[in-house]
């Protein structure tokens, strides 16, 4: 137990430091206050992170994977000068390229959550990845632009099942009340991560080409999906088979997205988020 604190209580400490000392070079009449506003902050997140450290292990294995398709979703717009000239595309070419991945990616959430219900964790993710991966050797691969909206409709498929396995994950390693809080820190993570993603692919493409970057991003992929596995089949006595139960009352698919499409809440918020994901895509 004490042994799975250890690492937060380090990252506390060096956070601590670290903008302590550079804050105290602008503003030293006021580090006692910027002391105590990180105390407050490293003693919310070491009380609300005390959760199993198999599944701490799953839920960042997935939110690396919510990074990765952040990053696939928008890694057109970072090599497009390289795809026009490689596919001898336009402007409406490069749209295509791109939409190409939302259009299955959209499609497939509400499948990716049954699926993900009646497969589970374990299966599901790791092949979701794997063929997220293939995705990307495929699309290094292209020579013409069926090939490459082809190897887009892949990746988009594979990705889709990301962030539902990201919520599947959290559902089935903390309680309740500690939800929000932890996918809070997932996301956080991710668009960080993903801000420091697009800057070291838009300098790879530059020195190497988009081909041999997406070479290396198809890599990653598979050593996550790895890495994954192991993590999930580790923390399957506490997670998996808790979120592979089947739930009490007779489930009917029909039934659960005719309740869904009759909820007004559901709606608005589903809207309310379309808008704000457009301005991110």
């Amino acid at each position: 137990m004490y042994e799975s604190l250890l690492p937060k209580y380090l990252f506390v400490i060096v956070i601590k430091i670290t903008i302590s000392n550079n804050f105290y070079q602008f503003e030293p009449s006021r580090v006692t206050e910027v002391d105590y506003i990180i105390s407050f902050l490293g003693s919310m997140i070491l009380e609300k992170t005390r959760f199993v450290p198999n599944g701490s292990l799953v839920v960042l294995m997935l939110t690396i994977f919510c990074t990765y398709q952040f990053f696939l979703q928008g890694s057109i717009g970072i090599m497009s000068s390289d795809l026009k000239r490689s596919f001898d595309l336009d402007a409406a070419g490069i749209s295509l390229l791109s939409s190409s991945f939302f259009y299955p990616y959209v499609l497939l959430q509400i499948p990716a959550g049954i699926i993900l219900d009646r497969f589970g964790l374990l299966r599901v993710t790791t092949v979701s990845i794997f063929f997220v991966g293939l995705g990307c050797f495929l699309f290094s691969y292209s020579q013409s632009l069926f090939w490459a909206v082809f190897s887009r409709i892949i990746l988009g498929a594979g990705s889709s099942f990301a962030f539902v396995s990201l919520l599947k994950s959290i559902k089935a390693y903390f309680s309740n009340e500690q939800f929000v809080f932890v996918l809070g820190l997932g996301e956080t993570f991710s668009t960080l991560a993903v801000a420091f993603v697009n800057s070291w692919s838009s300098r790879a493409t530059t020195s190497w080409g988009w081909r041999p970057t997406m070479i290396i991003i198809g890599i990653f992929a598979w050593i996550l999906c790895f890495l994954t596995f192991k993590a999930i089949k580790k923390g399957s006595n506490k997670g998996e088979d808790q979120s592979d139960k089947k739930d009490d009352f007779n489930f009917s698919v029909f039934k659960n997205l005719k309740e869904v499409v009759k909820n007004k809440h559901i709606w608005l918020f589903g809207v309310y988020c379309g808008f704000l994901f457009s301005l991110v895509t």
